[in-house]
């Protein structure tokens, strides 16, 4: 793990809109020809010959709550444009939300805002070292207000740096993708027993299932057709079914099993891993790409006359095989079902250490070992690519705000 200064900038375009509340969309807009928040026209003076907008003083836009798990500090805050560059007449005003509640900058602390409290660009952009970081939650409340009705203040994006303790690879591929496996893949496995007799059945088998659920469950001997499910509970601390009414002792149940397979990082690629557990899914055969890039991000601190430059991220490309292990073919197939299930549903993946959107594509399908290994266990291979995933790796550098900045590509900030 390594502590790095990252920047998140919300940029506010059309395909943004989703992103945003208003807090009344009849005099508060996102442009999009100008990719810019502004007060919305309200109509057209013949005299002045301008459009004219509203004076109210409680209009404000919400941005979606931006959750890095690798959060330590929030160290800065600025916005585009300058403060200096809004007509006169017009102000930009802010609070922070902490993901429960707005707070402003009361001169000592951040408190809990009430409906008139907002603080300036830089009051925020000088005290937001001191924003609570335990929740790892940030949104920011921007108020537009005007005492001219003939001008709008406007504001393109908003800016954020910010200390994470991250190790990239480890809780990108391991915190995320794998969280996301483990939590949505649950192949079908169907059990055959005999019944222990009366309204319960203690599942019992050989091979070490982890058993989360059972949907269903049929009596073979008299129901052979699978008409008639008896499954009422499932207790898998227990491993006990309790069936809707009792079933003779020695029947043949058809027991539907819902099983979270184990899921194994192997980060040597080595030849040979241990698995203790199946259905199983094993992560390895690691290879990573990139270059240096010329993307830049920055955050200003107006009050400061400097702002702080990130520049030089690596463009990576990691690519890893995924492997599916099951007892037999038929477990095997189910598994199959659900790893292309899971292909469509996760075209991007949320990073959730930088909270960043990361494209997920699969680029060799499904290779089926029809023989089982030497370990008996059959088994077929995926090959996946993360791409353009852009790591921040070089120190930060102050820089004075006379320094031009042109943020020629920032696909890290850019959501």
């Amino acid at each position: 793990m390594a502590e790095r200064k990252i920047v998140k900038m919300w940029r506010f375009e059309e395909k943004d809109r989703a992103s945003i509340s208003f807090s009344d969309s009849t005099k508060v807009e996102l442009d999009s020809k100008t990719n810019t928040i502004k007060l919305k026209r309200q109509g057209f003076s013949q005299s002045k010959k301008a459009y004219y907008y509203s004076t109210q003083t409680d209009l404000y836009v919400t941005i979606q709550v931006f959750n890095p798990k690798a959060l330590v500090q929030w160290l800065g805050f600025g916005t585009e444009p300058f403060v200096s560059l809004q007509p006169a007449g017009t102000s930009l005003g802010f609070k922070l939300n902490d993901g429960t509640s707005d707070r402003y900058w009361d001169g000592a602390a951040w408190s809990v805002a009430g409906a008139s409290d907002w603080n300036t660009e830089a009051e925020v952009s000088t005290n937001i070292s001191s924003f609570p970081a335990s929740s790892k939650k940030l949104s920011v409340v921007i108020n537009l207000k005007t005492t001219d009705k003939f001008y709008t203040p406007s504001i393109s994006s908003v800016a954020v740096l910010m200390l994470v303790d991250i190790s990239y690879l480890h809780s990108l591929v391991a915190d995320s993708l794998v969280a996301r496996l483990m939590d949505q893949m649950r192949p079908h496995v169907a059990l055959v027993q005999r019944a222990d007799g009366g309204t319960t059945h203690t599942i019992q088998t050989e091979s070490p299932y982890n058993i989360v659920e059972v949907p269903r469950v049929y009596n073979q001997d008299t129901d052979p057709q699978h008409q008639t499910n008896l499954a009422a509970s499932f207790d898998p601390s227990t491993s006990i079914i309790t069936l809707t009414g009792p079933v003779t002792r020695s029947s043949r149940l058809w027991i539907v099993t819902k099983v979270e397979p184990e899921v194994y990082i192997n980060w040597a690629s080595q030849d040979y891993i241990e698995v203790e557990k199946i259905p199983a899914v094993v992560i390895d055969q690691f290879e990573t790409e990139g270059h240096d890039t010329l993307a830049q991000a920055y955050v200003k601190n107006a009050a400061a006359g400097s702002a702080t430059l990130l520049f030089g991220a690596l463009r990576q490309q990691i690519t890893f095989d995924v492997l599916l292990l099951g007892e037999g073919n038929r477990d095997l197939m189910e598994m199959w079902d659900h790893a292309q299930e899971f292909i469509q549903a996760h075209p991007v993946i949320t990073w959730d250490a930088l909270d960043e959107e990361v494209s997920l594509v699969l680029i060799d399908t499904g290779n089926h070992f029809g023989r089982p290994n030497l370990s008996d266990k059959h088994q077929m291979r995926f090959r996946f690519q993360l791409r353009d995933v852009y790591l921040w790796l070089r120190p930060s550098e102050e820089i004075p705000l006379v320094t031009t900045v042109v943020p020629s590509f920032n696909r890290q900030l850019d959501r």
